[in-house]
């Protein structure tokens, strides 16, 4: 038997299907539960701003098909890829008590 995918109360439950792919009823269905997502940072080097924050608007879209509300971040842009610079931006940003941060990195 297929195993039952809950995405909210009022939802009810969707097959998991022959493939498990329940992507589309993800995108269209309220989460479980949550919580608003309005104290975070994003961390990216300058070299990546717009590709950043582009991913980000797809994120937020996203987010709010599912019932999941996401402020805009605190964005920390970061002179390069170093990983002494990341830790040092982490540091510094983890001490602000966020709910999330998202780190950008480069992938060479």
């Amino acid at each position: 038997p297929q195993e039952l995918i809950f995405f909210s109360p009022s939802a009810g439950g969707f097959p998991s299907g022959e493939q498990a792919d329940w992507s589309i009823h993800f995108r269209n269905n309220p989460m479980f539960s949550t919580v608003r997502l309005n104290h975070w940072y994003l961390i990216v080097p300058n070299r990546a701003n717009r590709e950043a924050s582009d991913f980000l608007g797809c994120l937020i879209q996203a987010a709010r098909g599912m019932r999941f509300e996401i402020d805009q971040p605190e964005m920390v842009a970061i002179p390069d890829d170093n990983p002494a610079t990341y830790v040092r931006t982490l540091d510094n940003v983890v001490n602000r008590d966020p709910q999330m941060i998202m780190c950008v990195v480069s992938n060479n």
